[in-house]
């Protein structure tokens, strides 16, 4: 009875944070002038020619057993990029993924959310962002250390 409890609150609580996201009503949505001006200068970027990709997590280090959110933003010169992306990780050293596929929400052109991604192994785990457009992909890979 409490796994069908833990399921219904989880997924309430997965839907509130999309909901104050999307809406600005917590700190990690975004504004409708995304800085595409600014990521060259900022951490956190990862290039794959011609596109900038900007990512932060939420929260901002992500723990072993907990639900991280991904921040992306994907920028091409300083504007931002229209497209579908996906989201996966693994880790290296292991030859696994996550046992969760992430919920990839657009916010607004060039800004995405991936809901929900488990890291559920300490370790060095890389992501793949893959960008697509009209027939073409592009690949982004984010290495990140979960304690």
């Amino acid at each position: 009875m409490l796994v069908s409890y833990v399921g219904v609150f989880r997924k309430l609580f997965c839907n509130v944070g999309i909901l104050f996201c999307c809406t600005g009503l917590f700190s990690v949505s975004y504004s409708n002038n995304s800085s595409c001006d600014n990521l060259i200068s900022s951490t956190n970027v990862v290039r794959s020619e011609p596109f900038l990709l900007h990512y932060s997590f939420s929260p901002e280090k992500p723990v072993t057993g907990t639900y991280t959110d991904l921040l992306l933003t994907i920028c091409e010169d300083t504007q931002p990029v229209k497209g579908r992306i996906k989201v996966e990780a693994i880790m290296p050293a292991h030859g696994h993924g996550m046992n969760y596929l992430p919920k990839i929400t657009q916010v607004t052109d060039g800004n995405y959310v991936a809901k929900g991604l488990l890291f559920h192994m300490p370790g060095l785990w890389q992501i793949a962002v893959r960008l697509q457009q009209e027939g073409d992909s592009t690949l982004f890979k984010i290495n990140n250390r979960v304690p």
